[in-house]
């Protein structure tokens, strides 16, 4: 009987592929380095006149969290996020993209280290948004290309579920590194810190980065664009108006479709300025949209309740003590950052929560199974919070790229995830719409909780399953991106769900478009202007 090689054995003898192999529709161009059982090239892509490729050979079989995280194609314009992962024979091949002029980050002037971690801190909070803790926040997984950082380094990044009990230690992991990233490339030392301001404002985000001070990318991104600001005004200057100088603007829209008899969507929305004083303003806006299950009409009213309790919960706790003058952490310090998100986060958990509790309440008197999503989008101060349940979703259109903010809580998508069937399939699944968390389905609620950082030019959407299964992404994004005259709010909130009924309209959809501008609410509120 002929004895079998152990694994160590056959992973040294892993031949390299020659110059010209085809792996799918890439090119092998070259080998760039050889391991045990691991082989490493440049491709090219056969369907593209330029634009190189790196390719890792390894035994398929083997887990690799680069071949799960090319499965959930992530896409951002400040990520090196693997493009595809392949199985060919006894072979499988990760593709990455390997970007020409791409050099490792050094050490940089202040101002420069500030900009690069807050593009940075966008991939990494993207990242977040879908589920991926990163893990090796660290100059080393930094590369610039073209004089524009992007965060690569994935090889130990960890998919984890958003309401996982280590999900939220893990993203504050990343959040503090990414101070500390800061801090290496800024390379002030102890003299600066306490001789300038710009150097006692790195040194205070180095010293919330070792203490684990941060909860959350964005209040990392929130400090560097604060300790950025007064900086900027030379050519070169991309300054974004302050948080307290945004104009909020919103637009919705929802149709019962072409086969429901009745529409189970819901929306509401709070949005209010108060005026503190001369060019002073402090915004509070809340979104929802929630999509009822249930039939007849109990699924409707479910979703009114969600929409209702939620609004309910930031009103009493964020906008009346706002009317009311009381003390609110209003200023852009880390400390104040921080307990404005906690309000927030209380606001919004308790809203869902308190929904849950009305619509079992519902249910048992009923005698049926009563439940709805949700999505909530709150803006405070600067800061930006979403809250989920279900399949409804959140978008943001950021600097001309579309990104979805949520995770969907069906048992297809959880699938996806774990990698045991491929997302083109997912239309053609039976009951893919089935949900494992809704309110109403258990009487413990788990709300995710994902931080958007926003700046103004930004433009989100909030929508049903029936409006993004039925409109394509690419034309969401094209929608969103429309800078006509006509392209209002409303009017992109029209369009899209007058497509969802034009694509055969066999669900609800409802559409809530919010437009960040950098307009000032003062100037826009003036008599006569």
């Amino acid at each position: 009987m002929d004895q079998q090689p152990n694994l160590s054995e056959v992973r040294t003898t892993l031949a390299p592929l020659p110059a010209g192999a085809v792996i799918g529709s890439y090119i092998i161009a070259r080998l760039i380095s050889r391991e045990a059982g691991s082989n490493t090239y440049q491709a090219r892509d056969c369907a593209a006149s330029n634009g190189a490729y790196q390719v890792i050979e390894y035994l398929a079989g083997e887990e690799r969290p680069l071949a799960a995280l090319a499965r959930l194609r992530l896409e951002h314009p400040a990520l090196l996020a693997p493009r595809e992962a392949l199985t060919l024979d006894e072979r499988a091949y990760i593709i990455l993209p390997l970007p020409a002029n791409a050099q490792p980050i050094g050490a940089l002037p202040p101002r420069e280290a500030l900009r690069q971690i807050i593009v940075v801190g966008e991939a990494l909070a993207y990242l977040h948004t879908q589920g991926v803790a990163h893990l090796r926040v660290q100059p080393a997984s930094i590369v610039l290309v073209d004089g524009e950082a992007r965060l690569g380094g994935l090889e130990d990044a960890q998919i984890v579920r958003a309401n996982a009990s280590d999900a939220r230690l893990l993203f504050e992991r990343d959040a503090n590194f990414l101070a500390l990233t800061l801090a290496r490339l800024a390379a002030i030392d102890p003299a600066q810190e306490s001789a300038a301001p710009l150097g006692a404002a790195l040194g205070k985000i180095r010293e919330h980065g070792i203490s684990h001070s941060y909860q959350s990318v964005a209040q990392v991104i929130t400090d560097c664009q604060q300790t950025l600001a007064p900086l900027q005004g030379t050519a070169h200057s991309t300054r974004q108006p302050s948080a307290s100088a945004w104009t909020v603007l919103s637009g919705h829209a929802t149709s019962i479709g072409r086969v429901r008899p009745n529409n189970e969507d819901a929306l509401g929305n709070l949005l209010m300025t108060v005026l503190d004083g001369p060019g002073q303003s402090r915004l509070l806006a809340c979104f929802v949209v929630a999509d009822g299950m249930g039939g007849e009409a109990r699924g409707e009213v479910a979703s009114q309740l969600a929409a209702q309790h939620i609004l309910e919960q930031v009103t009493r706790r964020l906008a009346l003590p706002l009317l009311q003058g009381a003390d609110a952490p209003d200023g852009t310090s880390a400390a104040d950052a921080l307990e404005r998100e906690r309000l927030m986060r209380a606001a919004l958990v308790e809203g869902f929560r308190s929904a849950n509790r009305q619509i079992r309440l519902l249910a048992r008197a009923e005698g049926q199974a009563i439940g709805t999503t949700a999505t909530a989008l709150l803006i405070s101060g600067g800061q930006a919070l979403i809250a989920h349940v279900g399949d409804s979703r959140a978008y943001r259109l950021h600097r001309g790229v579309l990104a979805v903010l949520t995770e969907d809580h069906s048992y297809v998508q959880r699938l996806i995830q774990l990698g045991q069937i491929d997302p083109a399939d997912q239309a053609h699944l039976p009951r893919r719409n089935d949900l494992y968390r809704a309110l109403g389905k258990q009487d413990d609620l788990d709300v995710d909780l994902v931080a958007c950082p926003l700046e103004a030019g930004d433009r989100l959407l909030l929508c049903s399953d029936g409006l993004w299964d039925a409109v394509p992404e690419a034309t969401l994004a094209a929608i969103l991106a429309d800078q006509t005259r006509a392209s209002s709010p409303p009017a992109r909130a029209a369009l899209l769900v007058a497509l969802a009924d034009e694509a055969g309209g066999h669900d609800n959809s409802t559409a809530l478009v919010i437009e960040i501008l950098g307009e000032p609410v003062a100037r826009a509120s003036r008599p006569g202007s």
